[in-house]
């Protein structure tokens, strides 16, 4: 048994409550056109960046291993810094940096820094583009600063960037002098035996 539906009973059961469809459909618009009113305006600043190039830095056979894929064996990676990129600017260390410096608290109205960095999570986005920049991405009510807000990220990381690279510097300084020393001692050794 085959069932049809025929659009003029629908159309006649329609225009019979045409007031209540109309009706509907006017408070629905007017609802939604003073909400869109009401509400403010939340602007979005976004930044982009280029992470350097992975630098090739691994020595022996972990060089040799790196991109061949052996079955059943899954080898350790590195990580790219495109992705230390990201996991720095997601950090609560930074997060808690920008709601101190913003005075997060006070402007999304909440009592403890849990809930203001779960706001400013929100808020926020770090997408790594196929092209291999990176974009930062921040909203908020007043357009400067969201924008404000982008460059002290990009700062906040041009920041631990640096202190990564002295850290790495004093690390490697600090490995030439103990080398230095060890073979100024045993030049002394040795001349000392002759």
């Amino acid at each position: 048994m085959e069932r049809t539906i025929e659009v003029s009973n629908i159309w006649e059961r329609v225009w019979r409550h045409r007031r209540p469809v109309a009706m509907f459909v006017v408070v629905g618009t007017l609802l939604a056109g003073l909400v869109a009113f009401l509400l403010p305006p939340w602007y979005q600043a976004t930044g982009s960046l280029l992470p350097p190039s992975q630098e090739e830095s691994a020595f022996g056979i972990a060089r040799l291993l790196r991109g061949v894929a052996v079955p059943g064996v899954s080898l350790p990676t590195q990580a790219t810094p495109a992705d230390v990129f990201v996991a720095v600017l997601e950090s609560q260390r930074l997060a808690t940096e920008i709601a101190a410096r913003f005075d997060l608290k006070k402007r999304y109205r909440k009592k403890y820094m849990q809930d203001v960095l779960k706001e400013l999570h929100q808020h926020t986005k770090f997408k790594l583009n196929e092209s291999g920049t990176l974009t930062l991405a921040v909203e908020d009510k007043d357009p400067k600063i969201a924008a404000d807000m982008v460059n002290t990220y990009i700062e906040l990381l041009d920041q631990f960037n640096r202190e990564v690279r002295m850290t790495k510097g004093r690390r490697t300084r600090q490995f030439v002098e103990a080398r230095l020393d060890e073979t100024r001692k045993g030049l002394k050794v040795s001349e000392q035996k002759l």
